[in-house]
C-alpha cells in the first residue's frame, strides 16, 4: 500500500472531503511523496495551512494543484505554495481566507505560468 502512495501521480480527494482534516493528511503524507505532481483538494471544510505546508514539504514535485471549497486555508498557504520550484498552475475556488495579498505574493512567482482564481 506505501509503495503505490509513493508512486501516485495524481491525487484526487473528492471521496469524504468532507472527513478530510489535517490529521488525515499527517497521515497520507508523514513521508515523502515524490512521484505525486498532481492534486485536487475539493471541499475540503477541515484541513487548514497546517495540512498544506505538510504536503507541499513531502511532495516537492507538485506541479499542479487545485483547491475547491477549503475556507480555513489563509495567505500563509499561498506563500507556501509561492515557493514550490515545480509548480506552474494553482486553482483557488471558494477559499475564503485567501486574500489579494496572498494572491499576489503566488502570482509573482517565477515558476507559477497559470492560476484561476
Amino acid at each position: 500500500m506505501l509503495a503505490a502512495l509513493l508512486s501516485l501521480l495524481l491525487l484526487p480527494v473528492f471521496v469524504l472531503s468532507m472527513q478530510v482534516s489535517d490529521l488525515s493528511f499527517v497521515a497520507m503524507f508523514s513521508s515523502t511523496m515524490p512521484a505525486l505532481h498532481h492534486i485536487h483538494l475539493a471541499g475540503c471544510s477541515r484541513i487548514t495551512d497546517t495540512a498544506l505546508q505538510l504536503l507541499t514539504a513531502s511532495c516537492r514535485r507538485l506541479s499542479t494543484i487545485t483547491l475547491s471549497s477549503c475556507p480555513q486555508l489563509s495567505d500563509k498557504t499561498l506563500k507556501r505554495l509561492a515557493r514550490c520550484d515545480h509548480l506552474g498552475s494553482v486553482t483557488l475556488k471558494g477559499c475564503r481566507g485567501i486574500t489579494t495579498e496572498g494572491v499576489a505574493v503566488l502570482v509573482a512567482a517565477p515558476q507559477v505560468g497559470y492560476a484561476v482564481f
